[in-house]
C-alpha cells in the first residue's frame, strides 16, 4: 500500500534495525481444512473428504466447529448422521476434532509493528520472512506478555484516494480541498448519499452487501452514526440483534430505555446500546468507583476472557456500585450485562477515527464525483472485479465512464474535462473519466505515456495513419497497435473495428515505408522533412487505399465478439453492454443476481410465500421497473439465474465414466462459476453453449469460492413466466383466488421430477378482468418458482382446470406482448378457464381433493 513502506523505513532507521520487526501471525486449521487434510493421510478418498467438507456451512466467512456439527442442534442432519453410521467417518471427525484449531502455516501481519527499547533478538525470537522483513516468531499476544507493544501500521488505499481527489481539484481549478478537520460534519447533502446506500469507493462501507443494506436502515446523521454503525458490524453484534435494536432505536420504533439513571449520561450516544469498551470503563467508574487504570483492568479482562480475573473484578464491582447507593441486585444484573457485551464491544477512538475517514471519502464523492471516481478507479485499476462494479456507480453518480480512446484516455483512470470532436459518448450529468491505457493488456507505462504526452503535445489524433505517423515503431509496434484496436480505443475515429484490425499489416508495412523516406528526408535537409510527410495523409495514395478497403469490409464483430476480445485485454465489456438486449426478460421473470450467488452487494427484495393482505404493504412492492430482483442467499439455497455463457469445460467423473461440465455464467453483476454433474449433465448441456443466453436453476455452494450447482437450465427465451391476472386486493373473490392459485401450484409441484421445463410465477392485481395489463399493476416480487414441469400447455391446462386466468408466455414473445398490452389482441392471451380438456386426475389427486373439500 502506497506510504506504508515509507513508515516502517523511517521507524526502522530512526530505531535501528534490531530495535524495530514485523509480527508473525498464524493459520489456523479450520473444520473444512482439517478434514481434507486428514482424509488424505488416512487415504480416504478425496471425492469423500470433500462431500463431508462441503457439508460444513460457513457463517459469517468462519466453518462452523466440528463440535458443533455432531452436536443436537447440528447445522447438517446429513453431517450427523454419517458420523453416526459411518465407522469410517467418525474416525476422520474425532480425528480432526483434535487437529482443529491448530497452526497450519504462518505469515506475516498485515499492520503489526513492535519497536523496542532494546535489541529485540534479546527479548524474542526473530526471523526473516518472505521478502526479508524481520519478523517475530512470538504472535501478538505473547508479545504483549513479554512487555512489548504491538502498533498498528496501516495501509489503507482510501488514504491513497483521498489525496488523489484532492490533486485532481487542485488540477482542474488550483482549489485546494479542505482538511478532514476543517469539513463541515453536519453536510447534508453527504449523510443523504450515505442514506441511498450507494456507497461503493467510501471507506468501510463498500465492503459488503449486508453493510451498505444496514446504513442505508440506519439513515446516518452524525459522525457518532457512522462510528456506532462501523464498531457493530461485526458477527457478535450482529448475531445478539443489536445492530436492529440500535437502528429501530434511533428511529424511534423502539423505545431507549436505561437501567439506572447514571447510565443516561454515558448510553445516551448510542441509544442504551452497549457499543464502545470506553462505555465499559465509564460504567465501571461511574456506577461502582473504579478509576480509569481499574477500569481498563476489568475492560482487558473481560474482553479476553480471563475468569480469574473477572471473578475478581465481580466483587469488586458490586461492592462499589452498593457503596454508591445502587442495589445488589442490579449491580449483579450490570455486571453480568457488561460481560456480555463485552465481548462485543469496540475500541471507540479507532471507530470514531474511521468513521471521520468514511466521512471524507462519502464528502467527496457527494461534492466533486467525477474525481472521487477517477480515484477509486485508478487505485483499483488492477482488480477486475471491482473495476467494473466502480463502473456502474459512476454511472449512477451521473459520471460516465468512456471506453479506451487514443483521445481521451491518459495513462490512468483521470477526469476528463473537454470531449474531442467526433467522441461517441453519451451526456453525462456530473462529467466523465477517460480510462486508463496502462490498465490495457500489452500496453506497457511506456507506450501509454508516450501516447498521452504526444496528444498533450500536439493535438488529438485524427486517425490511425496519423497516430502511426506521430509516434515511433518502438513505441506504438505491432502488439500495441492491435491491442489498442482491439479494445476500441480508435472507436472514434474509425467506425469498423475488424476492419482496422485486418488492415493492421498493410498499415505497418505504410509506416516502414514512412520511416524510410523520413530518414531519407532527413538526410538531404535536417529541417522540413518530418513535417512535410506528417501532414501530408490526406493525398497519401496508400492511405487512401486502405481506407477504401474498408468500405468493403465485413461487418464489424457482434457484441459477444467483442466481450471476449474486451474481456482479454481489459477485463470487462467496456464498449457495450452484453446484457442489455435482454434487460426486458430479466424484469418480467425476475431472476436473481449472480452478485447475490456470489454474497456480494446487493439490495434485498422479498419473495412472497402467500398473496399479501396488506394493501399498502403490497402497494410498496410495486417498486420502479428500473430495480432488478435481488435477494441475498445462503450457502445451500436454490435460485434461478438468467446470463451469458461465457466459457465451457467438459470433465468426466473420476473413473472415466460419467460426463459433467464446468462453465462461466455472466450477467450485469458479474460473473460466477457454475457445475453441471453428472446427474443434470445430459438434460441441459444442449444449452450450454459460449455464447448463449440460459436460464440456469442451480445451488449456491461456498465452500471454496462461490459456485453454482445446476438443477436446471434452459434457452433463455424458452423460459416459460406464469402471470396470474388477478383482480385487486379489494375483491370479494380475493379468498377464493388464493386458495385457487394454491392448488394449482401444488399440483405443478407433484409434476416436478417427470418435468424439463422451466417457469416461474408473478402476480398482476388489476380492477377487474376487463382492464388493460399495465406495467404498474405487476408485484414486483416473484410470488413462486417452480423448478420444472411438463411444457406450457400442462401448465395452462393446470390454470384453466383452478380457473386462475393467467397468461402464460415464454420469453421470446415478451416483446409483443409488452407491445400490445393495451389492446385486445393482449386480452386474447389471458384464459379464465371454460370447457377445455380436463387435466388427468390422477397427476394430482391428493391437492384436487383438498380444493372439492375447501368448496364444501
Amino acid at each position: 500500500m502506497e506510504g506504508r513502506d515509507r513508515v516502517i523505513r523511517y521507524v526502522t532507521e530512526k530505531y535501528g534495525e534490531d530495535h524495530v520487526a514485523q509480527i508473525i501471525t498464524f493459520n489456523r486449521l479450520s473444520s473444512k481444512s482439517v478434514l481434507r487434510d486428514c482424509a488424505r493421510v488416512t487415504g480416504i478418498p478425496y471425492a469423500e473428504a470433500d462431500k463431508v467438507s462441503k457439508l460444513v456451512p460457513v457463517a459469517r466467512g468462519k466453518a462452523i466447529k466440528l463440535e458443533t456439527m455432531i452436536s443436537d442442534g447440528s447445522p447438517s442432519p446429513e453431517f450427523k448422521n454419517l458420523y453416526e453410521t459411518e465407522p469410517k467417518m467418525r474416525d476422520l471427525v474425532d480425528v480432526s476434532m483434535i487437529l482443529e484449531g491448530t497452526n497450519r502455516n504462518s505469515g506475516v501481519h498485515a499492520a503489526g509493528v513492535v519497536i523496542g527499547a532494546e535489541p529485540l533478538n534479546t527479548i524474542v525470537p526473530l526471523s526473516r520472512g518472505k521478502n526479508n522483513e524481520v519478523v517475530t516468531q512470538y504472535a501478538m499476544e505473547e508479545l504483549e506478555d513479554v512487555g512489548l507493544l504491538k502498533m498498528d501500521f496501516l495501509g489503507l488505499r482510501n488514504l491513497s484516494i483521498i489525496d488523489s481527489t484532492r490533486e485532481y481539484v487542485a488540477k482542474k481549478n488550483g482549489e485546494n480541498l479542505p482538511i478532514l478537520q476543517d469539513l463541515s460534519f453536519s453536510d447534508k447533502r453527504t449523510y443523504d448519499l450515505l442514506s441511498t446506500g450507494e456507497v461503493d469507493g467510501v471507506f468501510q462501507l463498500d465492503a459488503s452487501g449486508g453493510m451498505q443494506e444496514i446504513v442505508k436502515k440506519l439513515g446516518p446523521n452524525s459522525i457518532s452514526d457512522i462510528s456506532s454503525i462501523l464498531a457493530l458490524y461485526r458477527p457478535g453484534p450482529l448475531d445478539a440483534g443489536l445492530v436492529d435494536t440500535f437502528i429501530d432505536r434511533k428511529h424511534g420504533r423502539e423505545p431507549v430505555q436505561f437501567e439506572h439513571p447514571l447510565l443516561e449520561s454515558i448510553l445516551h450516544e448510542t441509544y442504551g446500546v452497549l457499543v464502545y469498551q470506553e462505555q465499559i470503563m465509564q460504567v465501571a467508574r461511574d456506577l461502582a468507583g473504579y478509576s480509569l487504570g481499574q477500569a481498563d483492568i476489568l475492560r482487558r479482562a473481560m474482553g479476553k476472557k480471563k475468569t480469574d480475573v473477572m471473578e475478581h473484578e465481580r466483587g469488586r464491582f458490586v461492592s462499589g456500585a452498593v457503596k454508591n447507593n445502587i442495589d445488589r441486585k442490579l449491580a449483579e444484573k450490570l455486571f453480568e450485562s457488561m460481560l456480555k457485551f463485552a465481548e462485543y464491544c469496540f475500541n471507540k477512538s479507532h471507530s470514531t477515527a474511521y468513521a471521520y475517514l468514511t466521512f471524507q471519502t462519502a464528502w467527496l464523492k457527494t461534492h466533486y464525483p467525477v474525481e472521487f471516481m477517477a480515484s477509486v478507479l485508478r487505485l483499483n485499476s488492477d482488480n477486475m472485479t471491482k473495476l467494473p462494479r466502480y463502473i456502474d456507480d459512476a454511472a449512477s453518480q451521473g459520471v460516465v465512464v468512456l471506453a479506451p480512446s487514443v483521445n481521451t484516455s491518459d495513462v490512468v483512470f483521470a477526469p476528463v474535462y473537454t470531449l474531442p470532436s467526433g467522441c461517441k459518448a453519451p451526456s453525462a450529468r456530473s462529467g466523465y473519466v477517460g480510462f486508463g491505457l496502462g490498465a490495457i493488456k500489452g500496453i506497457g507505462e511506456v507506450a501509454a505515456q508516450a501516447i498521452t504526452d504526444e496528444r498533450i503535445r500536439g493535438e488529438d489524433f485524427k486517425s490511425i495513419f496519423d497516430f502511426c505517423a506521430r509516434l515511433p515503431s518502438k513505441v506504438a509496434g505491432k502488439r500495441v497497435l492491435e491491442n489498442l484496436v482491439q479494445c476500441g480505443a480508435f472507436d472514434d475515429l474509425h467506425e469498423n473495428r475488424r476492419a482496422v484490425f485486418n488492415s493492421i499489416p498493410q498499415i505497418l508495412d505504410w509506416r516502414k515505408k514512412l520511416d524510410a523516406k523520413r530518414k531519407r528526408a532527413a538526410a538531404r535537409l535536417k529541417e522540413g522533412g518530418l513535417s512535410e510527410v506528417a501532414h501530408d495523409l490526406d493525398s497519401d495514395e496508400i492511405v487512401n487505399k486502405i481506407r477504401g478497403s474498408w468500405l468493403e469490409a465485413d461487418s464489424d464483430y457482434s457484441v459477444m465478439e467483442r466481450y471476449f476480445i474486451e474481456k482479454q485485454l481489459v477485463g470487462f465489456l467496456t464498449s457495450g453492454n452484453l446484457h442489455k438486449e435482454y434487460e426486458g426478460w430479466v424484469r418480467f421473470a425476475l431472476p436473481n443476481t449472480l452478485e447475490s450467488a456470489r454474497g456480494g452487494p446487493q439490495s434485498h427484495a422479498e419473495e412472497s410465500e402467500v398473496l399479501d393482505d396488506r394493501p399498502q404493504e403490497a402497494e410498496a412492492k410495486r417498486q420502479s421497473s428500473d430495480h432488478f430482483y435481488s435477494k441475498p442467499l445462503k450457502d445451500g439455497e436454490s435460485d434461478l439465474f438468467f446470463g451469458v455463457v461465457t466459457d465451457t469445460k467438459k470433465l468426466f467423473t473420476r473413473n472415466g465414466a460419467n460426463p459433467m461440465m464446468k462453465f462461466t455464467l455472466e450477467d450485469a453483476t458479474g460473473e460466477i462459476p457454475c457445475v453441471a454433474f453428472t446427474r443434470t449433465y445430459a438434460r441441459v448441456k444442449d444449452y450450454l453453449e459460449v455464447g448463449n443466453r440460459v436460464a440456469v436453476y442451480g445451488k449456491v455452494r461456498r465452500d471454496s469460492g462461490a459456485e453454482i450447482h445446476v438443477e436446471g437450465a434452459h434457452m433463455m427465451e424458452d423460459y416459460i413466466v406464469v402471470l396470474a391476472y388477478l383482480e385487486n386486493q379489494g375483491s370479494a373473490s380475493k379468498p377464493m383466488i388464493r386458495e385457487n392459485l394454491t392448488g394449482a401450484l401444488e399440483h405443478l409441484a407433484t409434476q416436478q421430477d417427470g418435468g424439463t421445463t422451466m417457469m416461474s410465477l408473478r402476480i398482476a392485481t388489476i380492477g377487474s378482468r376487463s382492464d388493460p395489463l399495465m406495467p404498474q399493476n405487476l408485484v414486483n416480487s416473484r410470488w413462486k418458482h417452480i423448478v420444472r414441469v411438463r411444457d406450457k400447455e400442462y401448465v395452462r391446462r393446470v390454470f384453466m382446470h383452478y380457473d386462475v386466468p393467467a397468461l402464460i408466455c415464454p420469453l421470446r414473445d415478451y416483446e409483443r406482448l409488452m407491445r400490445d398490452r393495451e389492446t385486445k389482441k393482449f386480452e386474447e392471451q389471458v384464459f379464465y378457464g371454460g370447457e377445455e380438456e380436463p387435466v388427468h386426475e390422477e397427476d394430482y389427486a391428493q391437492a384436487h381433493a383438498r380444493k372439492n373439500a375447501g368448496n364444501g
